[in-house]
């Protein structure tokens, strides 16, 4: 059986959920951090998407709007570059205020409650979980 297989036929629980967001709050500052060192508007474009969704989980919502905000605005200059869908997903992502994305992440909660002892693809959740709410 395939990782991908496996991971569908195990239910996702509120285990699996709490440790998905423990894993995003643990590499958080190694994210951050690597922005902080970035060098040039280029360094930076790759590094700010993950940051937006970094400053997300550790409730750095202030951090996370502005990060977000330049990635948007970066991104113009990027379209060629390998990561242009990421800040433009990320970007729009973390842009809500923190009531929207509050609302945001409570109705995901309901969905996720739904779909408790179903298959579904933890990898998948992962991702849409690290693009911030």
């Amino acid at each position: 059986m395939s990782y991908e297989e496996e991971t569908e036929d195990v239910p996702f629980t509120a285990e699996i959920e709490a440790e998905f967001r423990q894993i995003a709050r643990g590499r958080a500052p190694v994210k951050l951090a690597q922005l902080a060192e970035a060098q040039g508007d280029t360094d930076a474009f790759a590094h700010l998407p993950s940051a937006a969704a970094a400053a997300f989980h550790l409730e750095q919502f202030a951090d996370a709007k502005q990060f977000a905000e330049r990635a948007l605005a970066l991104a113009p200059a990027f379209k060629e570059n390998w990561n242009y869908g990421n800040a433009i997903h990320c970007g729009h992502s973390a842009w809500p205020s923190r009531s929207q994305c509050s609302k945001r992440y409570h109705r995901n909660q309901r969905a996720i409650r739904i779909r408790q002892n179903t298959r579904f693809a933890a990898t998948q959740y992962f991702w849409a979980d690290d693009a911030a709410c």
